[in-house]
């Protein structure tokens, strides 16, 4: 990279550019809509709209704030009914009623339920006597025909809450049978829950907590605005509207702005939920798919142009001892150099390209800079990706300038004979007397071997015949309680047709069986291979100091 820094310049350009593009003018922008499904337990009631937050199964957390009822209103032009529930207090944490009296009895209530004038579901169909809630009423209610006689009480008459301080006056009668067969969208009756089978309403201990709704027979009806000066809260919004498809469009809306309502949606015979969701929306990608696809190219034709340049580069650091692998991780390191330092330069430049392009009105306003989101972490990796993926084929290539065939790991080229192998190693050399510094670099291998260690070979003896160019040395292979024992022979043979010296190790088996002698091996001659190939790797005055050694040893 030093030595051709024009080159070097060129591919940092390129990798910017591309980091620069992906930070600085992409985006993943978040995008809210609604999902419209079906429930599996609904009522097709009415033509129009419930809005219920979350679910029956979330009482007391199902309340709807009173201020969302101004902005559904708002955003969807429609006048909604309230339900509202209200629950007495527990008592003793053992039952939650209140006591309704009359001057001829008393009966004691779970809830009461306010209801608005407009109410959807058709209740005034179940009135036996009397009228609906009007706009006028406020202390009023309607009783359902087993309270009114129990209380003994008919329309006209007076009923007072005594825990509540308040006197009511009968309106209405509904007939219990009729009513308690009206579901509303969600599938649910419009009556409160049964806090008996509630937790946080009965403040005690329930076994089993069951989601019931109450039956009429154990409420009473009053207006919602009466309710809700109570302690009530509103637990249900409905509303009719026959248009069904400027009902979806209201409803899609309304889910993007309020994400905790349920909407329930009805065209008189099928019903739909909507819940929020939201997507996201790739900004810019298409844009800059293109140049990163001719980005990478370029970089997959540079690096290969590098590698043909460096042939001889590759050829040196190859006689050096670098395999194959090594030549074409090299390459990839290399790229990964690139890369990281256009990572770093290129996010940077896009960055506050990102900020100044927003801030002069350059990009559009719904457009986010994903500083330090998922989005720019999937740009920057698609950006190193682009980098990295195309310098493959070029390691490859230049891995193979090593070893132009397919052969990317040695083997041993010969087989057993008998209890007999000669395996001739991919060594040689053209000196005499670096012949004798081998053989002794190897004989200092073999001898630091006569212990038991995680090698599969203990050394028993070994010396070296400098005059018949030979190591000799006698092994143990590993597991020991196999006793397998062997010669070795690792000799230097002169080639009248190479002009110079090869190296074969020859291997004879003198005791245990010869599978285990077979298998073991392969380990043991490639053990002896690498070490041979180390001798390249030392320095030229090591290399003196073994050759001095043994000349030394062979004048004595």
């Amino acid at each position: 990279m030093r030595r051709r820094r024009l080159r070097t310049a060129l591919i940092l350009v390129t990798v910017i550019v591309v980091m620069f593009s992906l930070t600085g003018l992409t985006s993943i922008i978040p995008v809210s809509t609604a999902t419209f499904t079906r429930p599996t337990v609904y009522s097709p009631a009415y033509k129009g709209m419930m809005i219920r937050r979350l679910t029956i199964r979330e009482v007391p957390q199902n309340i709807i704030d009173p201020n969302n009822i101004d902005i559904i209103q708002t955003l969807s032009g429609l006048n909604f009914s309230k339900r509202v529930w209200w629950y007495p207090v527990s008592v003793c944490g053992k039952s939650v009623y209140t006591t309704v009296k009359s001057d001829s009895g008393e009966f004691n209530i779970k809830a009461m339920l306010g209801l608005d004038p407009n109410e959807v579901l058709n209740l005034s169909s179940a009135i036996m006597a009397g009228r609906w809630i009007t706009n006028e009423d406020y202390y009023a209610c309607i009783l359902p025909d087993n309270i009114a006689d129990a209380l003994k009480v008919n329309v006209g008459d007076v009923i007072s809450i005594p825990s509540q301080g308040i006197k009511l006056r009968v309106i209405g009668i509904i007939s219990t049978d009729i009513a308690n067969k009206l579901n509303d969208l969600d599938g649910y009756p419009i009556t409160p829950l049964n806090p008996d089978s509630v937790s946080q309403l009965l403040r005690g201990y329930v076994q089993e907590e069951v989601w019931v709704p109450l039956s009429f027979r154990e409420v009473i009806i009053v207006p919602s605005r009466l309710l809700l000066d109570l302690g009530g809260y509103i637990a249900s919004l409905a509303t009719r509207c026959d248009d069904f498809e400027a009902l979806r469009n209201n409803v899609t809306r309304l889910a993007m702005s309020l994400q905790l309502l349920n909407f329930y949606l009805c065209d008189g015979r099928n019903v739909l939920m909507a819940s929020p969701f939201t997507a996201f929306s790739l900004y810019g990608w298409t844009l800059v798919l293109t140049p990163v696809l001719i980005a990478a190219f370029i970089m997959a034709s540079t690096i290969l142009g590098n590698v043909r340049e460096r042939k001889r580069d590759i050829e040196t650091i190859s006689s050096l001892g670098l395999s194959p692998r090594g030549v074409g991780f090299l390459f990839i390191i290399e790229t990964l150099c690139y890369a990281l330092t256009g990572y770093t330069i290129g996010y940077l430049g896009g960055m506050l390209a990102n900020i100044l392009l927003y801030k002069f009105n350059v990009l559009p306003p719904e457009f986010i800079v994903n500083s330090s989101s998922l989005a720019t972490s999937i740009a920057l990796i698609m950006g190193m990706l682009a980098v990295l993926i195309p310098s493959i084929y070029p390691a490859v290539t230049a891995s193979r300038v090593v070893v132009p065939s397919l052969e990317r790991k040695w083997r041993i080229p010969t087989k057993p004979k008998g209890d007999e192998w000669e395996v001739p190693l991919p060594f040689s050399t053209k000196d005499e007397k670096e012949v004798l510094g081998i053989l002794r670099f190897m004989e200092e291998y073999l001898d630091a071997h006569r212990k038991e260690s995680p090698e599969v070979f203990i050394v028993d003896d070994v010396y070296v015949r400098g005059v018949e160019r030979e190591l000799h040395a006698q092994t143990r292979l590993q597991p020991l309680e196999a006793g397998v024992v062997q010669d070795v022979f690792l000799r230097a043979i002169w080639s009248e047709s190479e002009s110079r010296y090869t190296f074969t190790l020859y291997l004879k088996l003198l005791a245990g069986r010869r599978e285990v002698w077979i298998s073991r091996n392969r380990e043991f001659i490639d053990a002896i291979r690498k070490q041979l190939l180390l001798w390249r790797s030392l320095t030229p005055s090591e290399r003196g100091s073994y050759i001095e050694k043994m000349l030394g040893s062979d004048k004595e």
